[in-house]
């Protein structure tokens, strides 16, 4: 076995584990998404998702208050490792097709 076919079955065992530790951040992150209303010139936000095919908003708090800071940095995390996730699965292709070329 060449040493760089090691280095990409390596490489690749690594992208797969970290692919499943950004799908189990995700699961654990809130889904939906975070949506302002404006009601007496304060600003509430509401998580917004699909539950049996109806949309529903659950209130999260005030903008600036400890509740509604949570619920903005969750999205923002939730946003951040689908994206990370989105690159990790085109490196695993990439690494597949390195593979394939030393079959």
């Amino acid at each position: 076995m060449s040493i760089i076919k090691h280095v990409l079955e390596e490489e690749h065992d690594r992208l797969v584990e970290l692919a499943e530790n950004y799908r189990k951040k995700i699961k654990d992150l809130p889904k939906g998404s975070i949506s302002k209303k404006i009601r007496y010139q304060n600003v509430y936000l509401y998580r917004a998702f699909r539950d049996s095919g109806k949309v529903r908003f659950v209130y999260m708090g005030k903008e600036g208050s400890k509740q509604g800071k949570k619920a903005l940095s969750d999205r923002n995390e939730l946003i951040k490792y689908r994206n990370l996730l989105k690159e990790v699965r085109s490196e695993i292709k990439e690494v597949k097709r390195a593979l394939n070329g030393y079959s």
